[in-house]
This record gives C-alpha cells, structure tokens and sequence, in this order.
C-alpha cells in the first residue's frame, strides 16, 4: 500500500484504455497469484497486429512454452528460449521439425539462476532469481 502513489501515476501515464486494462490486470494477478487474473495481449499469438515477422526476419521467442510460436513464425529465423525443463523437452521437436533455434535458457536484463513453482505447464511462475554479478 506504500507504493500505491506510484502505481496511480503509472496507470494515469498510460496512454489508451487497453493499456490501463492490462496494468490493472498484472497487478490483481501478482497479488492474486491466479493466472486467470491476468489479461493477455488481445492480438493473436502475442504478436501486435500489423507487425508479423516475415520471411528473412529475426525473431525472439521469450519463454517459448511448447514451441507452437515458434512454429507460426515460419519463414523468420526464429531464436526460442525455454527456461522450464519439461517445458524445453516439449520444444525440441518441434524446434527440429520447423527449424528454429531453441534454448533452455531464460532471458533477463540480469544474470542469475531461477526456478518455477510448477514442473511444466503455461501456468508456471518463477519463483526465486539468485543474481549473479552486477546489476
């Protein structure tokens, strides 16, 4: 409740409704820890409309689940990243199958090591980060 100023200027900040939309959402699901409680991008598959990648484009799959992202991005040459162990497995197929790139690695703007509260699944959340180096 400290930080509650803070957060009303941020949502005031944004510039359309949806966006507010999904502040208020991310907020509810981290308190809530429901992942029912967060809203997702409306576009389909995460992409923002109008910007699809094309063939000859490089594109990042960040937390790349099973890789049937990936695999939408034919024709890009695509670099997935899969943290989860379970989750990585399910992605090498397919990484084989439509070519691209895949990693059992996280992206961060930090280094560190972080584990999951769930063994596989779209729902898994990160639990912990133990940073390593300089921030």
């Amino acid at each position: 409740m400290t930080r509650l100023p803070e957060l009303y200027a941020v949502h005031e900040m944004l510039a359309d409704d949806e966006s507010k939309k999904v502040f208020r959402a991310s907020i509810i699901g981290k308190i809530s820890n429901l992942l029912n409680d967060f809203r997702f991008a409306p576009e389909p598959q995460y992409f923002l409309n109008g910007f699809l990648p094309e063939a000859g484009d490089i594109a990042i799959d960040g937390g790349s689940f099973d890789g049937a992202t990936s695999a939408y991005e034919q024709g890009a040459q695509v670099y997935a990243f899969e943290m989860n162990a379970a989750n990585y497995k399910n992605c090498i197929a397919p990484a084989e199958k439509f070519g691209f790139t895949i990693e059992n690695l996280g992206l961060s703007n930090q280094e560190g090591e972080a584990a999951y509260s769930g063994e596989s699944g779209a729902g898994s959340r990160k639990l912990e980060v133990n940073a390593v180096g300089g921030g």
